[in-house]
């Protein structure tokens, strides 16, 4: 009589894949709440890179000594989402730029494709098809998401164009200036103030 059960190291696979992706969640949610809480968006978008790499690596580290199926490929992922999360450190700026907005959803969805493919050849485990599989998709649609909100933010710009030019202020951040008329007194206009805006003379 056959035994139905799958092997012990399928088990074992299976419940390694669920605590690394917890692990990666938890902590991302620990970074982003307790760590950095009210960080700027490049923190923010790094620290939660950052949980997702270390679980990346904790899903390759465990199923290599935990398991006869090693998932050599999350060290890979690991090392391109550490290095996609240390880029917004280094370079604070870098979430706002136009290049990032076109790179970030291209490089997202040839990371899932070529994952995807890994998993299938490294993965033998109905946890694939119920959870990794399902998560590959999501992330995919974040990046198609993410590919259609830059094609129609240019698209915007193109059809809506702005007079004057955004200039930059210090520590990474940029404010929209329209300048225009000439002569005395000048007169800035700074919205925000409780009313649509503020006139200041300039003498």
């Amino acid at each position: 009589m056959t035994d139905p059960s799958p092997p012990a190291s399928t088990r074992n696979i299976a419940w390694i894949v669920i605590v690394s992706l917890l692990a990666a969640v938890i902590l991302s949610i620990v970074l982003v709440a307790v760590v950095v809480p009210g960080a700027r968006e490049n923190v923010i978008s790094a620290a939660v890179l950052l949980a997702f790499a270390a679980g990346a690596a904790l899903l390759g580290v465990l199923s290599a000594r935990r398991s006869d199926q090693p998932q050599r490929w999350a060290l890979i992922a690991a090392g391109w989402l550490a290095l996609a999360g240390a880029l917004p450190l280094i370079w604070p700026g870098v979430v706002a730029t136009a290049a990032i907005a076109w790179m970030a959803p291209v490089l997202l969805l040839a990371l899932v494709v070529w994952s995807t493919l890994r998993v299938r050849r490294e993965l033998h485990s109905r946890i694939r098809l119920w959870l990794i599989y399902p998560l590959f998709a999501v992330i995919a649609c974040a990046a198609l998401g993410g590919a259609y909100e830059t094609v129609q933010e240019t698209l915007d710009r193109a059809a809506h164009r702005m007079h004057g030019q955004l200039v930059d202020v210090g520590n990474g951040r940029r404010l929209y200036l329209s300048c225009v008329g000439s002569g005395t007194p000048t007169v800035v206009l700074v919205p925000g103030a409780q009313r649509a805006g503020v006139l200041t003379p300039i003498s």
